[in-house]
Order: C-alpha cells, then sequence, then structure tokens
C-alpha cells in the first residue's frame, strides 16, 4: 500500500491531536523533514485551519518564527469569521425565526460534538423550516438587511457579507425515488425533536442526535460524488461517532436507516476510515470494513481539499460522476452532465422560472460562454477532466452507494 506525503501525515497526527484533545505524536526525525508552511496551507484548503493550529503549540519552537507569525495571522482571521457567523446565527434564533419550528443544520451544529466546538471552521448559517414559512421568514431575512443570492430546490441563500444564511426546506443529499421517500419520512419530525442546545456561548434549536448523524452521512456523500469531500465534513463525522457511539438511536434508528437506503457500507467505510487515520474509538459495526478502501478514499480526501479547493479538475469531474449524489452512481457521464447543467440553469438565470421561453437561447449561451473560457484558459476542458471523473467514478462504486441487495 502507498503512503501519505510527510506533509498530510503530519496534518492528519495533528488534527486527530486536536479533535481527541490529545498531543499529537510526531517522531523527531519527521518533525525536523516537515514543511511547516505547507502544513497552515494545506489546513486552510481544507478548512480544519483552527484546530491544526491549536494542535501545533507544542511544536512552536520547530516552526520558523516568520512562518509562525503568517500562519497564527490567518487563523486569527479564522476566529473573526467564527464570530460573525455565531453573531449571524444568535439573530437567526433571536429575531428571524423566534416562535418558529426551525432547525440548525451542520456547522455549529456539527460543532457541538467536538471537545472544542470553538475550533471548528464555520462557513454558511444552514437552517431546516418548514415549507410553509419561507415567505415569511425570507421577509424577516430581507428586513436584516441580507440579500437574495441564489437559489434552487434545496434552499434559498441570503448574503449580507461576509455572512451567509442558507434557508433549506429539505437536507442535502437525498436521493432520488423510494430510497428519497424513507428518508423524508425519517426525517419528518426533525423540527418537531429539535433540541434547544448552547454551543460557543449561543443558544439555537438542532436537530436531535439520530436526525443529525443522517444529515452528516448524506450530506458527506452529496459532496464526495460531486466537487469533492475535505477534512472538515469527516472531521464533523468522527466527533459525531465519537460522542455518541454508545447511544442507543445507532441499532434502533440510524443503521436500520443506513441498511434500508443503501448507505451502510459507506457509514462503515468512513467510520473506519475516522478510527485509523484521526484515532478515535471503532464502532463494532465497522470493524470488518476494508482498510485498502479506507486508504484510497483518505487519500482521495487530502489530495482534493474541501469543496475540491486543492485540485480546480474535481468539481468539473463531478459533473461527470452523479448529480449531487441523488441518483447514485449508475449513469453515464454524458447523462449526469446534461443533468447537471440543467438542474443549474435555474440557478444561474432566475429568469427561467419566469421566462422559460428563453431556457434553449440561454443554454446555448452558456455553452458558447465555456467554450470560450477553456480557450482562455480559465476553465478546465471537460475533455481533460474524463480521466479523473473515470478515476473517482471507479473509487467510489467500491462504496455501494444507494445500493440495496
Amino acid at each position: 500500500m502507498e503512503k501519505f506525503s510527510l506533509t498530510q501525515e503530519v496534518l492528519l497526527k495533528l488534527l486527530s491531536a486536536s479533535i481527541n484533545g490529545t498531543k499529537a505524536k510526531i517522531e523527531e526525525d519527521k518533525l525536523k523533514q516537515t514543511d511547516w508552511k505547507a502544513i497552515g496551507l494545506l489546513s486552510s484548503r481544507q478548512a480544519v485551519s483552527l484546530a491544526v493550529f491549536d494542535a501545533v503549540t507544542p511544536y512552536k519552537k520547530q516552526i520558523d518564527s516568520y512562518i509562525y507569525d503568517n500562519w497564527y495571522a490567518h487563523v486569527l482571521k479564522g476566529f473573526s469569521k467564527n464570530s460573525v457567523i455565531v453573531a449571524a446565527q444568535k439573530q437567526l434564533n433571536d429575531e428571524i425565526c423566534e416562535g418558529e419550528n426551525y432547525a440548525v443544520i451542520k456547522g455549529i451544529s456539527a460543532a457541538k460534538y467536538y471537545l472544542k466546538p470553538e475550533l471548528r471552521n464555520l462557513g454558511d448559517v444552514d437552517f431546516l423550516i418548514d415549507t410553509g414559512k419561507s415567505d415569511d421568514i425570507s421577509q424577516k431575512i430581507l428586513e436584516k438587511g441580507y440579500e437574495r443570492h441564489s437559489e434552487n430546490d434545496c434552499h434559498i441563500c441570503f448574503v449580507k457579507r461576509p455572512a451567509a444564511l442558507e434557508m433549506h426546506f429539505e437536507i442535502p443529499g437525498i436521493p432520488y425515488g423510494e430510497k428519497g421517500d424513507i428518508v423524508r419520512a425519517y426525517m419528518s419530525d426533525t423540527l418537531e425533536k429539535a433540541q434547544m442546545v448552547a454551543v460557543m456561548g449561543n443558544e439555537f434549536k438542532m436537530p436531535c442526535p439520530h436526525h443529525h448523524g443522517a444529515i452528516l452521512l448524506l450530506h458527506m456523500q452529496h459532496h464526495m460524488v460531486s466537487e469533492g469531500l475535505g477534512l472538515r465534513h469527516l472531521c464533523d463525522w468522527a466527533c459525531f461517532v465519537r460522542a455518541t457511539m454508545d447511544d442507543d438511536f445507532w441499532d434502533e434508528k440510524l443503521l436500520p436507516l443506513f441498511k434500508s437506503i443503501g448507505l451502510y457500507k459507506y457509514a462503515c467505510v468512513m467510520t473506519k476510515l475516522c478510527s485509523l487515520y484521526l484515532e478515535i474509538p471503532c464502532p463494532a459495526w465497522a470493524k470488518d470494513a476494508d482498510e485498502s478502501l479506507c486508504y484510497n478514499i483518505m487519500k482521495d480526501i487530502l489530495e482534493g481539499g474541501n469543496f475540491g479547493r486543492i485540485d480546480s479538475k474535481r468539481q468539473t469531474s463531478g459533473m461527470m460522476i452523479s448529480e449531487h449524489g441523488k441518483g447514485g452512481l449508475k449513469k453515464s457521464k454524458i447523462y449526469n452532465l446534461a443533468r447537471a447543467l440543467h438542474n443549474s440553469m435555474y440557478t444561474i438565470y432566475p429568469i427561467l422560472k419566469k421566462a422559460p421561453i428563453l431556457y434553449p437561447f440561454l443554454y446555448v449561451w452558456r455553452i458558447l460562454v465555456y467554450i470560450f473560457k477553456v480557450i482562455t484558459g480559465k476553465r478546465n476542458s471537460l475533455i481533460k477532466t474524463m480521466g479523473l471523473a473515470d478515476e473517482r467514478r471507479s473509487l467510489y462504486d467500491q462504496l455501494e452507494i444507494f445500493e440495496t441487495k
């Protein structure tokens, strides 16, 4: 089996130490060879810079002061962004969704399961609502100075830089067909069973654990087969499993759900992977997962980065692998590409909802713009990314996503 690069290996040891509350065990010879600037850059591209920098403290003397000071300045910006996101979420709870049924998903809800929640790099504030309340809540958000930025069948995004609120009508990653119906039935009481919690001094409603686990895993596969899964999402899963692995809901609710929709093998592999490389205890149900497959998935995560930030070809190749994980991995590259382009048309050109007659003209225009960007080097060629799409799909096929026997 191949090995990770020294930078990747050290990064994983630091990340494991931070999320487990231990000191990273790095051999003396490897400490001397470590490129700390590369560690900082990789942690940023994986959206885990706060946790990794936290674990670096015992090795501060090993790091050039110039590199350390610049790294520290970057981390301060990360904490600053977190404070903005927390403030936006407080406003969401106290003013926008006051008296409403809602639940914050991902983000700070995932941070609740970390030993040090403040070290979870935050992005947007994603929250789930009752669809019938979307107009009222949208109006309240607009009144707070946000602008309507984009939307699709799953959510509407509102932006007031640097914060963004994503109002979800359903959770991401729900598959098409009967399996999607099973997930929706399972999640149907999410808002009713949402729990009020306090994280980083901020009170808000979040899904109960057995709903939260389903949200995390569906979200992970959704990103993995599209633009790419990063270490931040993996840490969310690792911290959740570690904190809840002895709870009854795994056997009573969550694992039966995964088996019924074809995500059980995926759950086992991702959990065993977290045990191998992030050093969390491995629950009995995941211990038999193939270690070579775990290694290859971990390698894929390390090479792609958060939302494909390390490899710019990831997003384009993802359009050929699956339709954001909704249809599994059995459709052809051409089918997936055509569906991805079709579904994104209404996001890129909102006018189509009012004037659908413009669709063919804007579709052709979009293709011409794409060709121009490829020629000028601003976009990756589909032909050049087909090989990567085939490689990734061959790997993900082994996870048997949404396949039931």
